[in-house]
């Protein structure tokens, strides 16, 4: 998989766990930098915390809340391919 394909990817997983957020009013996800984290959803805005509770952003607007999230799930175990591991 390369970077931009990654990328990608963990863009619709967050759009998918917003959509839920939506829905619900929160959603949980596992497997973060952060540990379990919350994204609770109100009046058009996203708000992430901490499995302790702790405040991760302030109310943010969706675009944000894709941002925060794909920099925050855990790829460690992906492998990213360099442009040259293709050629090879």
């Amino acid at each position: 998989m390369t970077k931009q394909e990654l990328q990608s990817q963990l863009e619709v997983y967050a759009k998918e766990d917003l959509a839920i957020a939506k829905e619900q009013g929160s959603v949980i996800i596992c497997e973060t930098l952060e540990g379990v984290i919350t994204i609770n959803y109100k009046d058009e805005e996203f708000q992430a915390f901490n499995s302790k509770g702790e405040q991760l952003t302030y109310w943010i607007y969706e675009g944000r809340m894709i941002n925060f999230l794909v920099r925050t799930y855990d790829v460690t175990d992906v492998h990213i391919c360099n442009i040259i591991d293709l050629i090879s």
